[in-house]
């Protein structure tokens, strides 16, 4: 995570892990699933009954095209192989068909949740909310973090773009995923080729706490190797979970341990 006064002196968090599901918003999801009850938004049009049946065919029609396409690059794999070169061909030209409809049913699965039962969710916790199933946090966002990371990215990937506000307090979040790019060389193509790896895949949390900080400070997890190139400005803290599961580095020892207080720490370990 980060804190910063850099804007307004409001302190932002970014996560390093797969930070969970706010408390608040996993008992509006129980208690809704408990419950049965509804969690369409107000201008929502389509009834229960309704949702349901859609939801259904969708899944039904995203279970179908994932056979077919795996059926299909499987075919033609084997019929490359038995020399079927035709036959194979269109078995994989029926893979690449198929899995252009997967890929429109999952998007349009996604958009019937987010429309009619995210969006709902979203709005029974929290306040002014902006949502974006396919939209990201931007990359300036996350790369003016300045998180401290065990490794080198060049790309950013995301989703589920939140913006909102709970008990007057300003977030954003969203699910980042993280892309290192390789280059190596085909020796068959006889050709420099171009790769990604994802180093990282979790959600990325901004939070406003509109009231000023004395410094920057970051967490980081507690990586060996980030330990040894952070000697200069690494922070023990009073808590000895808190050391072990977390690398804390800041300029100023002091402001480290002025934001980072034993509640703080507490909530940080239990949202971790």
């Amino acid at each position: 995570a980060r804190a910063t006064a850099d804007r307004c002196g409001s302190w932002r968090e970014c996560s390093i892990s797969c930070w969970k599901t706010p408390p608040c918003l996993r008992r509006e999801r129980r208690d809704n699933a408990l419950t049965g009850g509804t969690v369409m938004e107000e201008k929502q049009t389509m009834t229960q009954a309704q949702l349901e049946a859609a939801l259904s065919r969708r899944r039904g029609s995203i279970t179908l095209f994932k056979i077919l396409t795996y059926g299909s690059g499987l075919a033609a794999v084997l019929l490359l192989a038995a020399g079927l070169v035709p036959v194979a061909l269109i078995c994989l030209v029926l893979a690449f068909v198929f899995g252009y409809r997967l890929s429109k049913n999952t998007a349009a699965l996604k958009t019937l949740l987010s429309g009619n039962i995210v969006s709902g969710v979203l709005r029974e916790v929290f306040e002014d909310v902006e949502y974006e199933p396919f939209g990201r946090i931007p990359d300036g966002t996350v790369r003016g973090a300045g998180m401290v990371f065990p490794f080198a990215y060049d790309s950013i990937r995301g989703s589920d773009h939140i913006k909102a506000v709970y008990r007057g307090l300003r977030l954003e979040l969203g699910d980042v995923e993280l892309y290192a790019a390789d280059s190596y060389y085909d020796e068959e193509l006889q050709q420099w080729k171009q790769s990604e790896k994802r180093v990282f895949k979790g959600q990325w949390l901004v939070c406003d706490f509109d009231r000023p900080l004395p410094g920057e400070v970051r967490l980081s997890e507690n990586a060996r190797v980030l330990r040894r190139q952070h000697k200069g400005d690494c922070v023990e803290t009073e808590s000895a979970a808190f050391n072990a599961h977390f690398l804390v580095t800041a300029e100023d020892a002091r402001a480290a341990r002025e934001v980072l207080t034993p509640r703080r720490m507490e909530d940080i370990l239990a949202a971790a």
